[in-house]
């Protein structure tokens, strides 16, 4: 099973060898540390809600140094608007138009967000951090506005998460962490196969 996800998904070089520590696919899932390659998979096999509650969560949930989250990075009201349309999106309470009007005013929070960053020369600081948590709520609300693959919000939340973790020198409990998060959302790997309408969390 594990050669044969290889072979069919082609994950990187880093996570393939990961992929051939572990006896099967639920192993790995369990024991997973790199919420970036769980929300690439989700992706990648047809996933498409669960990778997008997952990185909507990954954005609300991871913790900073200083006890703030991601969300809390988020001060301009257009990229939690994002992330709360997005969510409802996927409980079908908003439709394709609504999720383009956020887009485009998520796309235009991101701009503020990162001249404000190098206007105070922060990057790879928390400054320039909330920036990319900014991309990655407007990717979400690209991806899922025109209902196809999750990948790019799904990447960017992991890029975006670990820029963060970098910015409090906690990368490696961070990574850990946002894995239990996405865990919280799909438990187990038999959740993600499938197609969405099946295995909406």
């Amino acid at each position: 099973m594990i050669e044969e996800f290889i072979t069919r998904y082609k994950p990187c070089e880093e996570a393939v060898d990961y992929l051939r520590t572990q006896p099967d696919l639920e192993t790995a899932w369990q024991n997973c540390q790199r919420a970036d390659w769980m929300l690439w998979a989700l992706c990648r096999v047809g996933q498409k809600y669960n990778g997008l509650l997952a990185a909507c969560a990954v954005v609300r949930n991871t913790l900073l140094r200083d006890g703030r989250t991601v969300w809390d990075l988020l001060t301009d009201e257009r990229s939690r608007t994002a992330i709360e349309t997005v969510e409802a999106h996927v409980r079908g309470e908003v439709n394709r138009k609504e999720l383009e009007s956020v887009r485009d005013a998520a796309y235009a929070a991101v701009a503020a967000a990162y001249a404000a960053a190098y206007a105070a020369a922060a990057a790879h600081t928390v400054a320039y951090a909330a920036a990319a948590a900014a991309h990655t709520v407007a990717y979400a609300a690209a991806a899922a506005g025109a209902a196809h693959t999750v990948a790019y919000a799904a990447v960017a939340a992991g890029a975006a998460a670990h820029t963060v973790a970098y910015a409090a020198d906690a990368a490696d409990a961070a990574d850990a962490a946002q894995a239990e998060i996405v865990r919280n959302v799909v438990p187990t790997w038999e959740l993600s196969e499938g197609n969405d309408d099946e295995h909406i969390v």
